[in-house]
């Protein structure tokens, strides 16, 4: 199941992410997983990439990526998409 755009913009307002947070979520969420390529799609260093994904995680009450994956997929059952 797909999550909509509408459903994606609610979750990261309810989980009061960053702009960068946000836009790790949705890679994350197109199947990018691996830190390589979310750096390439995000240009930022190891370092800070790791401390992006940490404060994501904690924020959504994760333990790793495919927990936040799934939860966000869960969560967005609860988000009624435009008609």
């Amino acid at each position: 199941m797909l999550i909509t755009r509408r459903q994606f913009d609610i979750l990261c307002d309810r989980y009061t992410l960053s702009p960068t947070q946000k836009k790790i979520a949705g890679l994350l969420l197109t199947g990018k997983t691996t830190d390589h390529e979310l750096r390439e799609s995000i240009s930022k260093s190891q370092t800070a990439l790791a401390t992006h994904i940490q404060r994501l995680l904690r924020k959504t009450f994760c333990r790793n990526k495919s927990d936040f994956i799934l939860r966000f997929w869960r969560d967005s059952q609860n988000v009624r998409p435009e008609p």
